[in-house]
């Protein structure tokens, strides 16, 4: 239990700097249209449907198959 209390907080630390690096990364490919896109779903005011959700992913998919992604 003692352990767990210090361990977490530097693990959660850890994994919250691992999603900001993968945010900047997968900013970076992105286009002007799908960010401006996502901030606007992001910043309303309307809470976030399962329908938006499935829109982002079918832009996402549409994009994928004309476009392939680059292999690192």
């Amino acid at each position: 239990m003692v352990q767990t209390i210090f361990w977490l907080p530097k693990h959660l630390k850890q994994n919250q700097e691992r999603l900001e690096a993968m945010a900047t990364q997968l900013g970076k490919d992105m286009s002007p249209e799908e960010r401006a896109e996502i901030e606007k779903i992001i910043n309303s005011k309307e809470p976030l449907t399962e329908e938006h959700l499935n829109k982002l992913l079918d832009n996402v998919k549409e994009d994928e198959q004309c476009e392939p992604k680059k292999l690192q």
